[in-house]
């Protein structure tokens, strides 16, 4: 973790300026329950410590095309469906458990999903999948989700 996750709020006031990509990009602590009010069943804490702006304002100029997150999830927590138009997305399994996530294709332009077979690479090896097929990720091991790529996802830790 960088340092100023770990900073308390006292840190962060002898810090004077905060790094303006700290605040544009939404760097930091997030802790959701979706909107379910339940975050033991559809809960996430994360860390966001890369996030790159897809469109610069004058003077901020923060080109990263992926967003790198640390996702704590406990046993049977669910991350909801959901997919990335624009942003590449790793999912690496860091914890001691395994990661099931359920993928989907999808058609961003209708918001739709698709009922076809589609490919994956799981530590760069294709991995074919039918539509809600499961990929689940040991410790260490990760998928790639590329940029555009039109699939929704569902994780959960098993």
């Amino acid at each position: 973790m960088p340092a100023w996750a770990r900073w308390s709020p006292g840190q962060w006031n002898r810090a004077g300026g905060v790094p303006d990509e700290i605040r544009d990009c939404q760097l930091g602590w997030d802790i959701t329950t979706f909107g379910s009010g339940d975050f033991k069943k559809m809960g996430l804490i994360l860390l966001t410590t890369r996030n790159g702006l897809l469109v610069s304002a004058p003077g901020k100029n923060y080109p990263k095309p992926y967003a790198e997150k640390i996702m704590m999830v406990r046993d049977g927590q669910v991350t909801p469906r959901h997919f990335h138009m624009q942003k590449q997305e790793d999912i690496i399994n860091r914890g001691g458990g395994n990661l099931v996530i359920e993928l989907w294709p999808a058609d961003p332009a209708k918001k739709r999903l698709l009922d076809m077979e589609f490919t994956v690479p799981v530590d760069a090896f294709p991995r074919k999948l039918q539509p809600g097929g499961k990929v689940v990720l040991s410790p260490g091991e990760s998928v790639c989700l590329s940029p555009c790529q039109p699939i929704s996802s569902t994780v959960t830790a098993t």
